[in-house]
């Protein structure tokens, strides 16, 4: 792993503290891996990146055509914004110099005579003997050399209890070294709170190390334009959403991944049927969580287009998270993606050939809860004319309208006639 061999071979004897959050609501406030190191701190930006680069300006633009967005006026925001936050809380005098740089790899990178110039880049070959040099610090004006205790002070601050020194960033998912063995890897699947507390849903994608670049560069740029819709999810902080990290995991520890698999993931809604037909307070509370996230996906531009009860994941707090995000779209029309949804269950205006909407998920949610009450393989207008509820009939009804414009955009009139219902 990236963080791992830069750890080993640092050549000074500071602290790295992978995956760390910037406080606040700055949506892109994360620093892959933070050097403690006792002639200042360093935020390095690490990136799995293949093949020759072209030009760098507003975008990073490959030999191959791919591009990504210019990581450096970021990068550089999140190194003054580190120091802000480290000299506000006491941690840090006015005189200790704090700086960034970029790590690539595996692999060599061809970057722009201009960058290597003007930007501090190394590969993971020489990155460690840079970094512990500090040659990323500015040298300008007065110094602080920084001494053990208050190198261990800083890097226990800036360390989280479960995502700390020994736990490092891969793509964008903090791997634990002792993954297998918690109650995380039996949780994966759906729900974890491994960074600061928040519930995290991870994809898993693997990227062959011994692919040609241009099936990397292939597999990178399908996974960013994916990210990228899912990104301004991230400012409507809605507890039913988890954030969404993409894992690019490194084959010496992609068995972790499906170890966990053995234990059978966590409670769905589709599991708890029977709770939802009977527990009224426990069917509100859901579909409530689930208007909640609708309202957020529609906010941010974004159909999740694979809504069901069995990526309903049920938390033991009593929150729901909404999962099955891998297969969501920017609403837009930017991200196309085929959807694994089965045809029965497709919207009728996709199925005629028109592109997903948020109406589409509306339509998804109704199905979800004719199921739940009325399974079967007939159509959903055959079901849902034998409802013999006419407040809940209705309500159905509204949501599953054949016509995207003509369905309701919440979930209230539902949950209003399922006040009422009992199995």
């Amino acid at each position: 792993m990236a963080a791992q061999r830069l750890t080993d071979r640092l050549a000074t004897s500071g602290f790295v503290i992978g995956n760390y959050l910037l406080p606040g609501k700055y949506s892109g406030g994360e620093i892959d891996l933070v050097a403690v190191l006792p002639s200042g701190i360093v935020a390095i930006e690490v990136k799995h990146w293949y093949g020759r680069i072209m030009r760098v300006g507003g975008t990073v633009e490959f030999d191959n055509g791919y591009s990504v967005p210019n990581p450096f006026p970021g990068l550089l925001y999140k190194a003054k914004f580190l120091r802000s936050h480290l000299v506000e809380r006491d941690l840090i005098g006015a005189h200790v110099s704090v700086g960034s740089c970029l790590v690539h790899g595996p692999g060599r990178l061809a970057w722009p005579d201009d960058v290597l110039r003007n930007q501090y880049v190394y590969d993971l070959d020489t990155a460690p003997v840079r970094i512990g040099a500090g040659a990323m610090l500015p040298r300008e004006g007065r110094r602080t050399e920084l001494g053990r205790s208050e190198l261990v002070a800083i890097a226990d601050a800036l360390a989280d209890p479960t995502s700390g020194a020994e736990a490092w960033r891969i793509g964008h998912f903090v791997v634990d070294e002792e993954l297998a063995a918690t109650p995380f890897a039996r949780q994966f699947v759906g729900r974890c709170s491994h960074v600061r507390e928040r519930d995290v849903l991870l994809r898993c994608w693997e990227i062959d190390p011994l692919a040609d670049e241009d099936v990397q560069a292939r597999t990178l740029r399908r996974l960013e334009s994916e990210a990228a819709a899912l990104a301004r999810l991230e400012s409507q902080r809605c507890p039913a959403i988890p954030i969404v990290y993409d894992a690019f995991p490194d084959p010496a520890n992609f068995h972790v991944f499906w170890t966990a698999l053995e234990y059978g993931g966590p409670a769905t809604l589709a599991r708890e049927r029977r709770r939802f037909l009977t527990d009224q307070s426990f069917r509100d509370g859901v579909l409530a969580q689930i208007g909640e996230a609708l309202a957020a996906f529609r906010e941010a531009g974004i159909v999740h287009r694979n809504l069901g009860a069995e990526v309903i994941t049920l938390c033991d707090d009593g929150r729901i998270l909404v999962g099955g995000l891998e297969y969501s779209a920017a609403e837009d029309g930017s991200t196309r993606r085929r959807t694994i949804a089965h045809p029965s269950r497709v919207p009728p205006e996709v199925v005629a050939g028109a592109g997903c909407s948020s109406a589409g998920d509306m339509f998804a949610v109704g199905l979800m809860v004719l199921d739940l009450l009325m399974p079967g393989d007939d159509p959903p207008d055959r079901r849902l004319a034998r409802l013999r509820d006419r407040p809940l009939r209705s309500a159905l009804g509204a949501l599953l309208e054949r016509a995207p414009e003509a369905r309701v955009v919440d979930l209230n009139a539902l949950r209003a006639a399922l006040r009422n219902w009992t199995a």
